[in-house]
C-alpha cells in the first residue's frame, strides 16, 4: 500500500536537494520522516539548519563494552584506525542538540488521620485548651511551632525511609548489573582463547583436538541460552557451527528461505543507520553530479528490495520540470525485481511524478553481467545522465578477478558521470584463515554489540538478523573456500586501488553530504562514529568501522 507523502510547507525545497518528506513505502523500506527531516533540512549554509530538537529523540541506550575489551586485552584489534574525523570540519551543530525533559512524580503525604502520631496531637491540643496561657513553661504559640516541628521530623522520617530503600535496592541492583557485565567479560575471554585454539589446531590439520574445543563450547552454551547470552556468546555460536561445518564438510546451518532473508534485511534497515547511511549519501552525491540533465539514467547492479530510491524520485518530483527517470535494476529473481518496480512505479505514481521508467535484468550470478542487457541509450545524448550503484555487490566479484575487472572495465566503458560504491568495512578477503577468523569475530562481534544497544535479547527482529542475515555471512567467510566463499568483504582501501587500477578517479563527496550524514546521526546512539579515510566517508560502531561510501567518475 502506497501513501501519498506527508507535506510540510515549512521545509524549504531546493532543485537536486533529498527532501524531508515522510516515505511510506511499506513503511520498513523507507527513511522515517524525522530521520528525513534531520538529512535534508537545509538548502544552502549548514547556518540555516531548522530547528530539530522538538523532534529528535536519539536512542542513547547504553551498549556493552565487553567486546571492545576482549579484543584490545588480547591484541585482536587491527591496524590503528588513522582516520580523519568529520568533527575536524568544525560544523555548528548546535541548533540540532537534542532536548531532553525529566518528570517528577508528585509525593502526596499522610492523612493525619492515619498516622501513627495521631494520639500526641490529640494530647497536645487537650493540654492547650485545658491551660491557653502556659504549659510545662511554654505559652501556646511555642507550642504550636513545636508541634508542627515536630510534625515535620515525623513526616520527613516517613517519606526518607522509602526513599532509602529505593536507593537501596537500586545501589543493589547496580552491583548485581555490574557482577554480571564482569560475568559476562570473563565467559568472552574464556570463549575467544577457546576458538582461537580451535582456529589454530584447524590451519594446523589437528581436526581432534578442534572439535573436542568445539564441543566443550558447545556444552558450555546451554548454560546461556540465546535470550540470556551476551554479543560474544552469540556470535561464537554462529562461528562454532561454521567451524564445525568446516571440519566436517556437513551442512549444520538452518536453511534460509528469501523471505526469511528479505525480513531481516528490513528489520536491519529500519533499526539500524548503516544501509540507510550508505543510501542517503550515495542519492545525493547522484543527485549533484546529473544537475542539468534532462533524463537520468541509474543502473543498480544489486537492486534488492528497492530501499534505496524513493527518497531520490521524492527529490525529482520536488523539481519543477523534473528530469526523467529510469532505473536498470540488477536481481537473480525475476519475480522480486518485478515486485520492485511495481512498488517503485506505484510509489512514484502516488506523488505525482509520471516519469519513471524501471527496466529489471535477472542475473544468475554477480560474475555473468552481459552488457547487452541493459539499454543504455545513444552515448551522445547530452541530455542523459548516467549513474552506476554499486551496493554490497562488488565484494561477491573477489573470489574471481577476472570477472571483478570484466565488470569494472564494462562499468567505464558505459562512461557513467558517477559510480557510487558501498561496502561493507572489513577485511575478510585475506588468505590467511587465523587473520580470516580474528577479523570475522572482531567485526561481527561490534556488529551484535550495536544490536543489542536498540534491541532486547528476546526481540524476534534481532533474532532474524542474526540468523538470517549474518549467520550466514559467518558461514560463507569461516566454512567455505574457493568459489563456495562468496562473502569476501575488503576495506576502502583495497576498493580504492581496485578502482583507480580500471581507470576511476575520486570524486569525493560534497561538504553538504558530509554535513548531511553528520546530522542524520543525531538521531542515533552517540556510539556511531562517522569518519573519513581519503574520499571514502565510513560508519562505524564505536572504534570499528562497518560500512563504506565512496564516489567515482570516468
Amino acid at each position: 500500500m502506497f501513501h501519498h507523502p506527508f507535506q510540510e510547507d515549512h521545509i524549504p525545497s531546493h532543485e537536486f536537494m533529498l527532501q524531508p518528506e515522510e516515505l511510506l513505502m511499506d513503511m520498513e523500506l523507507c527513511p522515517s520522516k524525522k530521520e528525513l527531516e534531520a538529512l535534508f533540512v537545509y538548502g544552502g549554509e549548514p547556518d540555516s539548519v531548522l530547528d530539530l530538537g522538538p523532534y529528535i529523540s536519539p536512542l542513547n541506550s547504553p551498549s556493552s563494552e565487553a567486546s571492545s575489551t576482549i579484543f584490545n586485552t588480547h591484541g585482536f584489534s587491527d591496524e590503528p584506525w588513522e582516520y580523519e574525523t568529520i568533527e575536524d570540519m568544525n560544523f555548528d551543530l548546535d541548533l540540532l542538540s537534542p532536548t531532553s525533559t525529566t518528570s517528577s512524580s508528585d509525593i502526596s503525604l499522610q492523612d493525619p488521620a492515619d498516622d501513627d502520631t495521631c494520639d500526641d496531637h490529640l494530647n497536645m491540643l487537650e493540654d492547650l485548651l485545658l491551660d491557653d496561657d502556659d504549659h510545662d513553661g511554654h505559652t501556646r504559640q511555642e507550642l504550636e511551632v513545636e508541634q508542627q516541628q515536630n510534625h515535620d521530623v515525623d513526616q520527613g522520617s516517613k517519606l526518607d525511609a522509602p526513599r532509602e530503600e529505593e536507593e537501596e535496592e537500586e545501589g543493589i541492583e547496580e552491583v548485581e548489573r555490574a557482577g554480571e557485565k564482569q560475568d559476562e567479560e570473563k565467559r568472552g575471554l574464556e570463549i575467544v582463547h577457546l576458538l582461537l585454539a580451535c582456529v589454530e589446531n584447524i590451519q594446523g590439520g589437528d581436526m581432534a583436538t578442534s572439535k573436542l574445543i568445539l564441543d566443550h563450547l558447545a556444552a558450555s552454551s546451554r548454560d546461556h541460552p540465546p535470550h540470556l547470552s551476551s554479543p560474544i556468546e552469540r556470535v561464537s555460536t554462529h562461528i562454532c557451527k561454521a567451524l564445525s561445518e568446516r571440519i566436517t564438510k556437513t551442512s549444520i546451518f538452518d536453511a534460509t528461505t528469501s523471505d526469511d532473508l528479505a525480513f531481516a534485511r528490513r528489520a536491519f534497515y529500519q533499526h539500524f543507520p548503516f544501509l540507510k547511511f550508505a543510501h542517503f549519501t550515495a542519492n545525493q552525491a547522484i543527485l549533484e553530479s546529473l544537475r542539468g540533465c534532462s533524463k537520468l539514467h541509474i543502473v543498480d547492479l544489486d537492486i534488492d528490495q528497492g530501499m534505496q530510491w524513493p527518497s531520490l524520485i521524492q527529490a525529482l518530483s520536488q523539481i519543477e520540470n523534473a528530469p526523467s527517470l529510469r532505473i536498470t535494476g540488477v536481481g537473480s529473481s525475476l519475480a522480486e525485481l518485478q515486485s520492485t518496480g511495481r512498488r517503485l512505479t506505484e510509489f512514484a505514481t502516488s506523488i505525482g511524478y509520471h516519469k519513471l521508467d524501471y527496466h529489471p535484468v535477472r542475473l544468475d550470478s554477480p560474475d555473468q553481467l552481459d552488457p547487452s542487457a541493459f539499454s543504455l541509450g545513444d552515448d551522445d545524448d547530452q541530455d542523459l545522465g548516467l549513474a552506476v550503484n554499486c551496493s554490497m555487490f562488488l565484494h561477491r566479484l573477489l573470489g574471481n578477478h577476472p570477472a571483478l575487472e570484466r565488470t569494472l572495465c564494462m562499468i567505464r566503458a558505459w562512461n557513467p558521470r558517477i559510480v557510487t560504491v558501498s561496502e561493507m568495512e572489513a577485511n575478510h578477503n585475506t588468505p590467511s584463515f587465523v587473520d580470516r577468523f580474528v577479523e570475522a569475530l572482531h567485526f561481527y562481534s561490534a556488529v551484535f554489540d550495536c544490536l543489542e544497544s536498540a534491541l532486547a535479547r528476546t526481540d524476534p527482529d534481532r533474532i532474524y538478523i542474526e540468523g538470517a542475515m549474518f549467520a550466514g555471512e559467518i558461514r560463507s567467510i569461516l566454512a567455505c573456500e574457493g568459489a563456495d566463499r562468496i562473502v569476501r568483504h575488503a576495506r576502502s582501501e583495497s576498493w580504492r586501488d581496485f578502482m583507480r587500477w580500471s581507470g576511476f578517479k575520486d570524486v569525493g563527496l560534497s561538504d553538504h553530504s558530509l554535513y548531511q550524514a553528520h546530522v542524520f546521526l543525531t538521531l542515533y546512539s552517540q556510539a556511531y562514529r562517522l569518519t573519513r579515510e581519503e574520499q571514502a566517508l565510513i560508519l562505524g560502531w564505536h572504534d570499528t568501522p562497518v560500512v563504506s561510501i565512496s564516489t567515482w567518475s570516468c
